[in-house]
C-alpha cells in the first residue's frame, strides 16, 4: 500500500515539476517579448546569469549619462559592465512603468541594483483620485519584492544642505516613514563633478553606498 501511494505522489510531484518548468519557460518567453517590445533593455540580449540594474529618470539623457558613467568605470577596471543587464525607464510615466514591469515579472526577474531619480512627474487617476509615483515609491516597491536590492537616488531635486530644502521636506518625511532613515545618506547629486559622481557610483556597485 505504501508503494502504491508513493507511486501516486511520485507521479504528481513529477507532473508538478514539469508544470513548473513549463510555466517558467512561458514566463521567459513573455519576458523576452516584453522587454523587446518596450525597448527597456540596454544590452543587445538578456543574459539570466548577469546581475540586473534598473536606471530610472524622467529624462532619457540622464539615463544615458548613468550608463556612460558605468562605461567609464569599466574603462578604469572598477566594474565590468558585461556583468550587468541594464534596464532603462525614462519619461514622466517611468515610475508607473517600472511598477507594471515588476508586477508582470517579479517572480521571474530579480533586480540587484537600482539608480533612481526622485521626482519624475507622472500621474494617473484611480477611482477618481490622482495618483503620483516618485522614486521613493519605486524604491519601496523594489524593497518589498527584493530584500537584497541595492538602491541609490541620482537626483537634481535635492542639494547637500538640509536647511535649504524646505520645498522638498515632503520627500524627506516620506523616505523617513518608509525606511526609517535620512534620504540624504543615499543621494548622488546630478550637480556633482564627474570625479565625485564616479566615486559614488563605484561605491554603489561595490556595495558601499546605498541602501
Amino acid at each position: 500500500m505504501v508503494g502504491f501511494f508513493k507511486n501516486i505522489f511520485g507521479k504528481n510531484n513529477k507532473n508538478n515539476d514539469e508544470n513548473n518548468n513549463e510555466s517558467k519557460e512561458i514566463n521567459k518567453i513573455k519576458f523576452i517579448e516584453y522587454i523587446k517590445r518596450e525597448n527597456i533593455l540596454y544590452n543587445d540580449e538578456y543574459d539570466e546569469n548577469k546581475k540586473n540594474v534598473l536606471v530610472m529618470d524622467d529624462k532619457k539623457d540622464i539615463v544615458d549619462g548613468v550608463i556612460d558613467d558605468m562605461f567609464i568605470l569599466d574603462d578604469k577596471k572598477l566594474i565590468d559592465i558585461n556583468d550587468y543587464n541594464i534596464f532603462t525607464f525614462y519619461g514622466k510615466m517611468a515610475a508607473f512603468n517600472i511598477i507594471e514591469f515588476l508586477d508582470k515579472f517579479e517572480n521571474y526577474l530579480k533586480i540587484d541594483y537600482a539608480v533612481l531619480d526622485i521626482i519624475v512627474g507622472g500621474k494617473r487617476f484611480k477611482d477618481g483620485k490622482k495618483v503620483i509615483l516618485d522614486g521613493i515609491d519605486v524604491a519601496y516597491e523594489l524593497k518589498k519584492r527584493y530584500e537584497n536590492v541595492f538602491v541609490v537616488f541620482y537626483t537634481g531635486c535635492m542639494i547637500e544642505n538640509e536647511d535649504d530644502l524646505l520645498m522638498n521636506i515632503s520627500y524627506v518625511e516620506k523616505f523617513k516613514k518608509y525606511f526609517g532613515d535620512s534620504i540624504y545618506n543615499y543621494l548622488i547629486s546630478k550637480s556633482e563633478n564627474i570625479d565625485d559622481e564616479l566615486e559614488y557610483l563605484h561605491k554603489f556597485f561595490n556595495g558601499e553606498y546605498g541602501f
